[in-house]
């Protein structure tokens, strides 16, 4: 007998019957997990979070545009076999990744170097995800937020700290539908309803996931029928099959590919195409 699983975190089960020639009837149950690579993603303990920060969250602070700011990802491989890893990133980015992919040996790490480099002053921010061969998607949050000094007739500019907690309360908005608030909303409906996780909390905990999509309903179940993974686990592998040209996103892009067609080398005529961005919050965004 040999069990060759080819999709991790899914069970398998068979039942047989061995009749033998003078009637004699035995059962028997084959079973088996298949079980994912055991990676997890961690970073350096930020003092600031006193021992109580989130691991999948990078908050590269204040820095001045134009300088660069790094810091060091950790992957972690528990698995007794080697496991492949990609950052489904870009280059040169604010947020740049020096290593993308690699191998992490069996009960060893690997590492990769971030940097940010705004360009621009503002509050920035991206979900990076990561993936590793035969095993759930996995995500980095990047932060950080770009400042200019006072300098002669320039006036500083500096905007309002960015935290963690401010990023995952807009997800817990944007998972019961609520994306799209502005400021002015958002502030009646916190005189109205008080503070709860739809709102950014203040502590080196800050604000955590929502454990179910709708207010107001318990979770019941907060894992998937099988039992094998959380529902917010499975939530990040559907993020990951989403795209900006999805109806429900609350920045909607009109085409995801732009095809310009053949065109003769050294030719000095352009082709151009228009790409349409559509704002559904009701607030401007820059």
């Amino acid at each position: 007998m040999h069990y060759a699983p080819t999709v991790s975190g899914t069970y398998t089960e068979e039942n047989f019957k061995i009749v033998t020639p003078g009637g004699n009837v035995e059962k028997l149950k084959l079973s088996g997990r298949c079980l994912q690579p055991c990676v997890s993603i961690y970073k350096k303990e930020d003092p600031f979070a006193k021992a109580e920060g989130i691991p999948n969250s990078i908050n590269f602070r204040d820095a001045t545009v134009g300088q660069t700011v790094s810091r060091v990802l950790f992957l972690r491989n528990d698995s007794e076999l080697p496991a492949a890893w990609c950052v489904c990133a870009e280059d040169n980015g604010i947020f740049n990744f020096r290593q993308t992919r690699g191998i992490i040996p069996p009960m060893f790490e690997a590492s990769t170097m971030l940097s940010f480099t705004p360009r621009l002053p503002g509050n920035f921010y991206r979900r990076v995800f990561i993936l590793v061969e035969n095993a759930a998607v996995q995500f980095v949050d990047l932060l950080g937020s770009g400042f200019i000094n006072a300098s002669g007739e320039i006036k500083e500019q500096r905007p309002a700290p960015i935290r963690h907690a401010h990023i995952q309360a807009y997800r817990n908005r944007v998972a019961c539908g609520l994306g799209n608030m502005g400021p002015r909303e958002l502030e009646e409906l916190y005189e109205k309803e008080g503070m709860s996780k739809l709102f950014a909390a203040v502590g080196p905990q800050g604000t955590r996931a929502l454990a179910n999509p709708v207010p107001g309903e318990q979770a019941v179940r907060p894992v998937t029928r099988s039992g094998d993974a959380t529902r917010n686990e499975v939530a990040v592998a559907m993020e990951f099959f989403t795209d900006f040209t999805d109806r429900r996103s609350e920045i909607l892009i009109d085409s995801k590919e732009v095809d310009f067609g053949y065109s003769a080398a050294g030719s000095l005529n352009m082709v151009s195409k228009r790409v349409t961005m559509t704002n559904k919050c009701n607030e401007k965004i820059r």
